[in-house]
């Protein structure tokens, strides 16, 4: 890739011309490459400019003739939104990049010819640790982990890391050569190098399962009789419940005669505070009551709570009375 600046030097490197007089060393010569430093953060960025980002971190551009500063020119295409990238590649200052010293790969000042030496390819490892699972990828590509879990790359090397984690786990940070919370991670490949990623279980939420019963005496029933109810709510679940509430719903023609303290009664309904329900806990409430009307009626008792149940088809009984 190629840009432009408004001063340049009167000096090239890996070029064939300059266009200036200018012989400040504090202005860049033509050929001087500049590569966008690993640190910067290109998350924000839309896909398409990430791509642009990341080979410049891998690759960076190079000051090609007088213009604008830091104008970086290429070819439209069908396949780019023009308008994004200007709009989000304008808001990446100079500051962001860092001057690469190439004059090691000069075969002369009066030549375009450069050094054909192969820089040396070092292994990335990763290693997955904790009692979670995920993937962790590299940018550019080689890392899979998942299945590969070591690559080679050039030393020297800008390499980005992403982990993932799977459904029903975290990613809790990065070991090793690596370091940091977060994902992404950029490594500078100085050698051989192993990186941990660690991936926890998610925390599940407590369950409960509460059951629901509702118990009348055997006896008949009858007419302005008083007579009780017992309602009866167990926690089958492995966790505590909690803020446990039973609410009998009694017939219309019922009166409430009396029921335990922390009861309260309106409307024919009866809702008694159970407070915590441990695990196996069964707690009873007994009403009393008097019908004032014969037929047959039904009385409903349900139980809830704050804490999770995923099966709430037990928690509710209906009890048929006959009143005579």
């Amino acid at each position: 890739m190629r840009f432009t600046a408004q001063r340049t030097q009167k000096v090239y490197l890996v070029a064939r011309h300059y266009a200036s007089s200018i012989t400040d060393l504090n202005v860049p010569p033509m050929g001087q490459r500049f590569r966008l430093k690993a640190g910067f953060d290109i998350s924000t960025y839309s896909p398409q400019t990430q791509i642009i980002l990341t080979a410049l971190k891998t690759y960076g551009m190079f000051l090609a003739d007088n213009g604008s500063n830091w104008y970086l020119s290429g070819a439209p295409g069908a396949c780019w939104n023009d308008d994004t990238l200007v709009s989000e590649l304008r808001t990446v200052k100079g500051s962001a990049f860092e001057a690469v010293d190439e004059s090691s790969l000069m075969v002369s000042a009066d030549s375009g010819q450069v050094k054909t030496t192969t820089p040396a390819l070092v292994t990335l490892t990763i290693s997955r640790l904790g009692d979670g699972s995920g993937n962790v990828a590299s940018t550019p590509a080689g890392i899979d982990c998942g299945t590969t879990c070591a690559a080679h790359f050039y030393a020297g090397a800008a390499v980005t890391l992403t982990a993932t984690p799977a459904a029903g786990s975290t990613f809790s940070g990065w070991g090793g050569a690596c370091s940091g919370m977060t994902s992404p991670a950029t490594l500078i490949l100085a050698g051989e190098s192993v990186c941990s990623a660690t991936f926890g279980a998610a925390p599940t939420n407590p369950l409960a399962d509460l059951a629901t019963g509702l118990a009348q005496p055997s006896s008949p029933v009858r007419k302005n009789q008083k007579f009780n109810y017992t309602a009866a709510a167990k926690n089958q679940g492995p966790a505590p419940a909690a803020t446990v509430s039973l609410t009998v719903t009694l017939p219309a023609s019922f009166t409430l005669v009396s029921a335990p303290a922390g009861c309260t009664y309106a409307q024919s309904t009866v809702q008694c505070s159970l407070n915590t329900l441990a695990s196996g806990q069964v707690k009873m409430r007994t009403l009393r009551v008097k019908p004032t009307v014969k037929g047959s009626f039904s009385t409903t008792a349900r139980t809830t709570s704050v804490t999770p149940d995923p099966n709430t088809g037990n928690n509710t009984a209906i009890l048929t009375t006959v009143v005579y």
